[in-house]
């Protein structure tokens, strides 16, 4: 049996800034990870670059356009007092200075996410943080002498348990929801977990024709006649659906009508700066100067080449090599509300597989928002993506995964040692 005075069940980015936070205080504590290495997933976030927060949470007045929950009553108070500042200065005490590109995405310096993780575990050896990899928690008890932990192969003690275990996007990674059950039997409701930051899969008839094809776009996700969001951004198509930046931010909202078996719509315009009547006008400026040109060729150079048969099968053209000239006008009439508002069904995401983050865990009401402490059992406390907070793309998950291992490691500390300043 091995005893310590804090375990953390996770050594993913939130199990690994708590840990160092906790040992820099002098607080006994020891990571046990599933896997056979430690912040796994970190080394593939920000496409391997590590975007590790985003300056729109330095300081920010407001996180709810940039963050998701099913408790409307969270105030997602770790983002405010242990906000994006902290993190860098975490950092920069680490010897890893971040520069800002795109959108406010902050990345270190090297834009290599090995750097990130290669300086956080040289100081957690630096403090001899004892590291357990390997041992995948099986059981966890709790009695007036504290925890008991049992992996498949050793037993563990703590008076007090961090669990980090992140959520069930990426599996590949190690968070796979392996501990749920476990979690459950501590006596906390977990929201069934839902995939985000996620690819769409939609029902249009002809994605294989668009494969590959990008443009820019607005998109709009729609619940009926109800607007739910909107972004802007490089569109992908695929084979199954549509990917891209404003596609993985729809998703955590898309993702949440599909488990409701809902069926949204997604809207895309293709010339967010024009109306339908003024890209119905560019059309037929061109039909007017080459009336005899054939009209595959009519949209060249104005719309991605690959897109141009699809659109006007869509617009209801038999034959893409009829001159321009001859083409009803009813066609051109569809041709621009296709530019402007195309319209597909989302019938589901692209899976845990292919996410990023993961909306849904361990249910907010029962946790306290500024110690990560659960309200079901004395010394147990929660970080990062096992809760039910999701961000959108660009820094905010991992900035959530800081935030709430600083405010759980604090509080720990000020528990073992109310007199110490942790400020």
């Amino acid at each position: 049996m091995k005893k310590f005075k804090v375990i953390i069940i996770g050594g993913g980015a939130a199990g690994c800034a708590a840990a160092l936070k906790l040992k820099e205080a002098s607080v006994e504590t020891a990571i046990l990870e599933a896997g056979d290495r430690l912040l796994k997933k970190l080394l593939v976030t920000g496409n391997g670059r590590c975007n590790i927060t985003n300056d729109k949470l330095i300081k920010p007045n407001d996180v709810t356009p940039f963050f998701t929950c099913h408790d409307p009553s969270f105030d997602f108070l770790p983002l405010f007092e242990q906000d994006a500042s902290k993190a860098i200065e975490f950092f920069a005490d680490l010897g890893l200075p971040l520069t800002t590109l795109d959108q406010g995405k902050m990345y270190p310096k090297s834009l290599q996410a090995s750097s990130v993780s290669d300086l956080i575990r040289l100081r957690l050896n630096e403090l001899e943080v004892p590291i357990f990899l390997k041992e995948r928690v099986k059981t966890i008890s709790f009695s007036q002498d504290g925890f008991s932990l049992h992996t498949q192969t050793n037993h563990f003690q703590a008076d007090f348990i961090l669990i980090a275990v992140g959520g069930q996007a990426m599996p590949g990674t190690g968070s796979d929801g392996s501990l749920n059950k476990v979690i459950r039997g501590l006596g906390h409701r977990m929201i069934s977990p839902l995939p985000a930051l996620v690819q769409l899969k939609t029902d249009f008839p002809q994605l294989r024709a668009l494969a590959g094809v990008k443009a820019d776009a607005h998109l709009t996700l729609l619940d009926g006649q109800q607007v739910i969001r909107e972004e802007t951004g490089e569109l992908l198509f695929t084979d199954y659906g549509v990917s891209g930046p404003p596609v993985l931010q729809l998703s955590r909202f898309a993702s949440v009508l599909l488990s409701e078996h809902k069926q949204p719509t997604l809207i895309i315009d293709l010339f967010p700066e024009l109306s339908p009547v003024e890209v119905l006008s560019l059309i037929l400026r061109q039909r007017d100067r080459f009336p005899q040109r054939e009209t595959q060729f009519l949209l060249n150079g104005i719309v991605r080449k690959k897109l141009i048969p699809v659109l006007l099968r869509q617009s209801g053209l038999d034959k893409m090599n009829r001159p321009a000239g001859e083409i009803d006008l009813s066609i051109y009439e569809n041709l621009s509300q296709m530019l402007t508002n195309w319209q597909m069904t989302i019938t589901d995401t692209n899976g845990f597989a292919n996410s990023q983050s993961t909306l849904g865990g361990v249910d907010l009401s029962e946790i306290n928002p500024q110690t990560m402490a659960s309200k079901k059992a004395n010394h147990l406390f929660f970080a990062g993506e096992v809760l039910d907070v999701c961000g959108a793309s660009g820094g905010y998950n991992l900035q959530w995964a800081w935030s709430s291992a600083f405010a759980a490691a604090e509080a720990i500390i000020n528990q073992i040692n109310p007199t110490k300043n942790t400020h």
